[in-house]
């Protein structure tokens, strides 16, 4: 399969959100170039050679399906709104063509092991070190679907897994707009009978499909491309969803109504300046906040039925 490197300078400050759209449109990981810039002189064509000027590069790794050109054309013109609303900071778009063996090694150098409350350890496939007695494992590879743990949203997501899944042994779990599949993954492996994971985007269903089968859970996980309101009926012990805002409140009250008595609902996907309004959304649905994490300026917000959280 041909790939493709997606670079993109933007204002340092807008970064974060830069990247997240990145993952969203499908990209198999992100790289943050701090004070740089792209440059036609260097190769690769990244220059941060005293260069400070409050700009950054962003490099991403998109698979050369017939979805390139569409998610593409998106990606321009996300960056020319942000043009054209600072129009007097840097904003601009480079790709180029590279091999499969240049996107396995490229990435390889940038996705490595990490653990999950000591648990659980996730991993790519490359590497094989020896598990531990007594703990477990994940094998998820950079891919075409959002979520390999590595972005804060997800990986805020997972420790709060951690936090409360041994309150739900043996329960079930909702993951809407699952991704990669990371987190209905992790749940499973944490101690819950199942999953249900579902994603709008067909090609991140099956990506999920995949990793769930490479860690063979196919028994315990299923995958669904659609809307919660349309395809997952419930209840659930716990949800989580690491979304964007607006339809995170979108689909709030959908949500409330799959969620289990006693259940927790885990919301990320938001920047801190949007805690406001999740936090109402929450209210509104009869959720009550129970834990907060912040992380590099993201949130994730644990809830749960208002006469839950306040029996705590």
């Amino acid at each position: 399969m041909q790939w493709w490197n997606v670079y993109v300078q933007t204002p340092a400050h807008t970064s974060d959100a830069v990247s997240a759209y990145l993952d969203r449109l499908g990209s198999a990981a992100v790289i943050i170039h701090e004070h740089a810039r792209l440059s036609a002189c260097c190769e690769p064509c990244v220059d941060n050679t005293l260069y400070t000027h409050g700009s950054t590069v962003l490099q991403a790794a998109f698979a050369g399906h017939e979805e390139f050109l569409t998610r593409l054309a998106a990606l321009q013109r996300f960056i020319a709104a942000g043009a054209g609303s600072e129009a007097a900071l840097p904003w601009s778009l480079y790709c180029c063509k590279l091999s499969d063996q240049r996107y396995l090694t490229q990435w390889q150098d940038f996705f490595h092991p990490f653990w999950v409350d000591d648990r659980l350890l996730i991993r790519p496939s490359w590497d094989i070190s020896r598990i531990p007695q007594g703990k477990t494992c994940l094998t998820i590879d950079p891919g075409l679907a959002f979520g390999t743990g590595t972005h804060p949203t997800t990986r805020m997501c997972l420790d709060m897994l951690a936090d409360y899944a041994p309150q739900y042994q043996g329960g079930d779990l909702l993951d809407a707009g699952c991704g990669s599949g990371i987190l209905s993954l992790t749940a499973v492996r944490l101690g819950l009978r199942a999953a249900v994971g579902v994603d709008v985007d067909p090609q991140a269903v099956v990506v999920a499909i995949d990793n769930a089968a490479t860690n063979d859970l196919l028994k315990q996980v299923q995958f669904i491309s659609g809307w919660c309101d349309d395809t997952a009926a419930g209840p659930f012990d716990m949800i989580v969803a690491n979304i964007f805002l607006g339809p995170l409140v979108e689909m709030m009250q959908t949500l409330r109504r799959r969620l289990r008595p006693g259940g927790t609902l885990i919301a990320s996907g938001i920047i801190a300046p949007q805690e406001t309004t999740l936090t109402a959304s929450l209210k509104t649905a009869g959720l009550g906040v129970c834990s907060r994490m912040l992380t590099d300026g993201w949130i994730a917000l644990a809830a749960q039925p208002v006469r839950d959280a306040s029996a705590k």
